[in-house]
């Protein structure tokens, strides 16, 4: 994947994406714009450190933040979810992502990362 010089799907333009299905690669372009998405600037998505970070994730995923961090976020995990065979297309991929997140879900697979993550380093 490559859009605007991220390494992740992006909200701000096309995103070209290869995929490998059954064995054959193809070449797709992504535009957020057929998903329902406004285009953004990239430095609307910016942040200046980890710990900014940290506090926007947290944000996304507790309802708090649903402008365009949380589109993009959405729209990257519905990319995950699509990889992982969970769904086939990104509406319903992105549908799946958003309730995750209402629902809680997200927030919470987030917390076990982190208990399991400060755990294996003590």
């Amino acid at each position: 994947m490559h859009s605007n010089g991220l390494d992740e799907i992006s909200t701000a333009g096309v995103t070209s994406i290869l995929e490998l299905k059954d064995g054959q690669i193809s070449k797709k372009e992504l535009n957020p714009e057929d998903l329902g998405i406004r285009p953004v600037n990239v430095d609307e998505l910016k942040v200046t450190d980890a710990k900014t970070s940290a506090k926007v994730l947290r944000a996304i995923l507790t309802g708090k933040e649903k402008g365009p961090r949380k589109d993009i976020v959405v729209l990257n995990a519905a990319a995950a979810i699509i990889a992982g065979d969970l769904a086939d297309d990104f509406e319903s991929a992105m549908s799946k992502a958003d309730a995750s997140v209402s629902d809680g879900k997200a927030l919470e697979c987030l917390e076990k990362l982190i208990e399991v993550s400060n755990r294996d380093s003590q």
